[in-house]
C-alpha cells in the first residue's frame, strides 16, 4: 500500500474526461501539496491591550461562581451573568448581571498587603506565620520514623562490614548493602524535608523584610507581575453585592501544606 514512483505511472493514450482544471494549475497545486509542512509559515500571536490583574481570583458572593473580566467605559470590571431561569432553579436571588470595578479592589489589596509588613504590624504577621509553619503531627511522625529507619540502616551496614571481614562473599554483601543504602538515602531525604518544614520567627522576619520591599512597589508594578504575585499569595476576592463590599483572603501557595488559614 504505497505510491508507485512517478516514472511507473500509467497514462491513457487519449483524454477520456473533460478536464476540470488546466495542466499548469494542477501541477502548481501538486507542488504546493508536496511541500506539505515544509512550506514557510508565520503564526500570529493573539495580542490584547488589556490585562485583567485579578483574572480568576474574583468570585460572586451570591452564586459562588468566578466573575469574568469586562471593559466598560475605559475601566476594567468583573461581571457575573446569571440568567433568571438559573436563579429560579437554584432558588437564588441573583440579578441578571453583577458588576464590580477592579481598580478599588487592587488599591485596597495593595494597601492591605503593605500594612501586613509595615513596622507596626510586621511582628504580629511574623508571629502568625511562625505559628502556621509549626510542624504538624503527621510530619513529626514521619520524622521519627525516618530517624528509626536511619539508625537501623546504620546498624545493618555495620553488620555487613563485619561479615566481609569475617570472610563472607563480597558480591552477596554488596547486594545487601545497595538495598540498605537506598533505604538510608530515603530516610535522610525525609529528615531534610522535615527540617525545612518549619521556620523560626527570625527567619520569617528576614523573609518578611524582602516581602515588604516588594509590596511597597505594587502600586507602580507591571500588571503582569502583580497578577503573578497575587496568585502566588493565594489571593481570593469575593464580591458581596448586597453590601457592595469585597472580602479579601490570601492563602500563600507555598504555605498550603502548613495549614495557613483565615486571612493570614
Amino acid at each position: 500500500m504505497r505510491w508507485n514512483a512517478e516514472a511507473d505511472w500509467v497514462w491513457s493514450a487519449g483524454q477520456t474526461h473533460e478536464a476540470i482544471i488546466d495542466p499548469d494549475t494542477f501541477e502548481a497545486a501538486r507542488r504546493i501539496r508536496a511541500a506539505g509542512t515544509h512550506r514557510p509559515s508565520e503564526s500570529k500571536r493573539r495580542t490584547t491591550g488589556r490585562r485583567y490583574i485579578l483574572s480568576g481570583l474574583v468570585s460572586c458572593g451570591l452564586c459562588g461562581r468566578r466573575m469574568q473580566g469586562q471593559p466598560n467605559h475605559g475601566s476594567t470590571y468583573y461581571r457575573c451573568r446569571f440568567p433568571s431561569e438559573y436563579a429560579l432553579a437554584a432558588r437564588v436571588d441573583h440579578p441578571r448581571t453583577v458588576y464590580v470595578q477592579e481598580g478599588p479592589i487592587v488599591t485596597a489589596l495593595d494597601g492591605w498587603l503593605a500594612r501586613l509588613f509595615d513596622a507596626e504590624h510586621i511582628d504580629a504577621t511574623c508571629a502568625v506565620l511562625a505559628g502556621a509553619s509549626e510542624v504538624d503531627e503527621a510530619t513529626a511522625a514521619r520524622r521519627d520514623a525516618a530517624r528509626r529507619q536511619l539508625a537501623e540502616c546504620e546498624a545493618r551496614l555495620a553488620k555487613y562490614r563485619s561479615a566481609i571481614e569475617a570472610g563472607a562473599e563480597p558480591a552477596v554483601v554488596a547486594g545487601w548493602t545497595r538495598d540498605v543504602e537506598g533505604q538510608r538515602l530515603a530516610a535522610q531525604r525525609t529528615l531534610a524535608e522535615a527540617a525545612h518544614s518549619a521556620l523560626t520567627h527570625e527567619e520569617i522576619k528576614t523573609l518578611a523584610g524582602d516581602a515588604h520591599r516588594v509590596v511597597c512597589r505594587l502600586t507602580t508594578a507591571d500588571p503582569t507581575v502583580k497578577a503573578e504575585l497575587y496568585r502566588s499569595l493565594g489571593v481570593r476576592a469575593t464580591y458581596l453585592p448586597e453590601s457592595n463590599e469585597v472580602d479579601l483572603v490570601a492563602r500563600p501557595v507555598a504555605c498550603a501544606t502548613e495549614r495557613v488559614g483565615g486571612g493570614t
